[in-house]
């Protein structure tokens, strides 16, 4: 793939979209129907104006990778069956933190099997829908208060509805991964005068507890919430395998999400 940074390959189409909306969010911001505005009002308006710009940016972003994915003499998939034929512009859907977004890329097929992204796996994408931004959202929230309670900070944050029943599955999700994580990191030696005990049990236990509604007196430790998938994915039914150098720039790695 195309390095990052000459993605654009000055192509002066690229992001046309987004500089419209945010042309048209500067043209609202010195208009007359915002200067009549209170401030609380134009906040509102301007956050609303100003996600739609990023919710676009987003889409350009993906719409010039999937423009510039370079094409593989095959890809193996997890049984080692090799997929040599390709099709491009498959389309996905990707529900971010800003908004839906469509995210196409190149399918890699075999008849018989299902088909292989390898860009998926470069970008990271969750096998849902929900993007890891909103999935984080929603885990912490939950273990704040009830599932109620983080199905209105999500849309109060991000101005995403989802159901009481998406949340739950999204947190579930976020608390299936922590076992994964602490598997893979390393393990200190311990001297004679140390000694080092991590109960997660409990700490799914209280996770689980907060999730479901009620908050108990003891103070909750963060979740460990996963930047990136810790197990082979599914992207369109299929497993991917992972080629290539191990600690190459596109490796998968693991690491949670900082407290902000």
């Amino acid at each position: 793939m195309t390095p990052a940074h000459t993605l654009s390959g000055g192509d002066p189409t690229t992001f046309h979209s987004t500089r419209e909306r945010m042309d048209t969010l500067l043209t609202f911001a010195g208009s007359a129907e915002a200067q009549a505005l209170t401030h609380a009002a134009l906040e509102v308006e301007v956050q609303c104006r100003g996600r739609e710009v990023l919710r676009q940016l987003m889409a350009d972003h993906f719409a010039l990778r999937a423009k510039e994915e370079e094409h593989r003499a095959q890809v193996v998939d997890a049984q080692g069956i090799p997929h040599t034929t390709h099709e491009d512009n498959h389309t996905r859907p990707l529900v971010t933190i800003f908004g839906p977004i469509p995210v196409s890329r190149v399918a890699y097929r075999h008849k018989g099997t299902t088909n292989l992204y390898p860009a998926d796996l470069v970008a990271n994408l969750p096998s849902e829908r929900y993007s890891h931004g909103l999935r984080e959202i929603a885990a912490r929230a939950a273990l704040q208060d009830s599932f109620d309670s983080a199905v209105a900070t999500i849309a109060q944050q991000t101005g995403q509805r989802l159901g009481k029943r998406q949340v739950e599955q999204l947190t579930d999700k976020a608390a299936r991964d922590v076992d994964t994580f602490y598997a893979q990191q390393p393990r200190p030696q311990a001297t004679a005068q140390q000694a080092l005990v991590v109960d997660r049990d409990a700490t799914r236990r209280s996770a689980t507890e907060h999730g479901q509604g009620g908050k108990s007196g003891a103070q909750t430790p963060d979740p460990v919430i996963l930047g990136r998938e810790t197990r082979a994915q599914t992207h369109g039914g299929g497993r991917l395998r992972v080629w290539g150098d191990p600690s190459g720039p596109h490796a998968p790695r693991y690491s949670p999400i900082p407290t902000v």
